[in-house]
């Protein structure tokens, strides 16, 4: 997987799906309330996705790329 500004580039082998989950975090907010989360990491077992999208490929023996 690579990033490139806004587009993302998945290098995958013998798939048929794709599922991708999307988190978004304010890492200020996250560090003030838990600057040590190594020791409290009970808290972070379970977090929901805020988009899940769900792709489609053509299955390849050769390395393929989607770009999303």
């Amino acid at each position: 997987m690579d990033l490139d500004k806004d587009t993302l580039f998945i290098y995958y082998q013998n798939l048929n799906e794709l599922e991708i989950n999307y988190y978004e975090i304010d890492l200020e907010i996250l560090f003030s309330r838990s600057p040590f989360i190594n020791q409290e990491r009970q808290e972070f077992s379970f977090v929901k996705a805020n988009l899940t999208q769900n792709i489609q490929l053509k299955k390849q023996s050769s390395l393929e790329t989607f770009k999303n």
